[in-house]
């Protein structure tokens, strides 16, 4: 109340200004509620927003605030921002891709999650233990396309004539045989028939 009533004084102070052109008046007046509304809590979005006009972040500045923004949960704003930094070519392209997969995941997104997360792992060296321990990729562990992309780099090892191993680390592995697919990831793993 005393912020609105101190805005209502300065504001009719500055009318009664007649040495300023009508156009300087309106510049200050702006000025000044700008300055009001960002030191106002309500406008934190907008503080932020002017600050990112004014100097935009670089590309770790921005993956910074995209893991701040999932600690804090703001999920959508995250993932736009990881999206916006996709389009812009980069050598952080790909830890952008990541971050967005990991927003998917969270989101329930398993889709668009898998399809961030193969265009990342094209490009960086992650082993798959550290994506199965990643929280952010809980709800996909059991997701047998989720174990085959992160296991995809590995070279296929003939093991015997009872099939193909394909061994990405210690804890996880594919194994193919006639019998059909046995996936293992850390603890968890899944038996399909063929």
């Amino acid at each position: 109340m005393i912020i609105f009533y101190i805005t209502l004084v300065m504001v009719n102070k500055l009318n009664t200004l007649s040495k300023l052109s009508s156009f300087a008046k309106g510049m200050v007046k702006l000025a000044f509620l700008a300055f009001l509304c960002l030191n106002l809590s309500g406008c934190d979005q907008l503080r932020g927003r002017l600050a990112e006009w004014i100097s935009p972040q670089t590309p770790q500045e921005a993956l910074e605030s995209i893991d701040t923004m999932i600690a804090a949960g703001q999920l959508k704003e995250a993932l736009v921002k990881a999206e916006a930094f996709i389009d812009k070519p980069g050598e952080l392209r790909p830890q952008f891709e990541l971050a967005a997969a990991r927003v998917s995941a969270l989101q329930g997104q398993a889709e668009l999650a898998l399809r961030h997360l193969s265009l990342a792992l094209a490009d960086l060296d992650t082993s798959p233990d550290q994506l199965m321990a990643d929280e952010a990729f809980e709800t996909l562990r059991t997701n047998v396309r989720f174990l085959q992309i992160i296991t995809g780099g590995a070279r296929a090892q003939p093991s015997s004539s009872t099939g193909t191993l394909v061994k990405a680390s210690e804890d996880t592995q594919i194994k193919i045989t006639s019998q059909g697919t046995e996936v293992r990831a850390g603890d968890v793993v899944i038996k399909l028939p063929n």
